[in-house]
């Protein structure tokens, strides 16, 4: 189902996002391996500027890291999209930001 609306929208697609929760962290692709995809620069770039804004505009530090960094999963949607736009759907990025951390029991809406 998201495959099909993906590639019937793929002309007006300029990013892919999906969310993960509890770390802080802005995710950039890939997820499966520790290899960089051939875009890494731009994905290191757009996670830099990202993080520097949500720190400017609410003060909240998020880091931009490679998901295969947190830790190796295989089957993510952020991944799938990242492999499948050098075939048919021309995204240029794709990534996973991670909801804001409250406590270790719960999640708190920061301001």
């Amino acid at each position: 189902m998201v495959s099909d609306f993906l590639t019937q929208h793929k002309d007006k697609l300029v990013l892919y996002v999906t969310y993960h929760s509890y770390s802080q962290l802005f995710l950039t692709p890939l997820g499966y391996t520790l290899d960089l995809p051939p875009n890494h620069e731009h994905h290191k770039k757009v996670g830099a500027a990202v993080v520097e804004a949500i720190k400017k505009r609410s003060g909240v530090v998020y880091t931009a890291q490679q998901s295969a960094g947190l830790y190796p999963a295989s089957g993510d949607s952020a991944d799938w999209h990242m492999m499948s736009s050098r075939r048919r759907i021309p995204t240029p990025s794709s990534c996973v930001p991670t909801l804001p951390v409250g406590t270790a029991s719960n999640f708190q809406r920061t301001r």
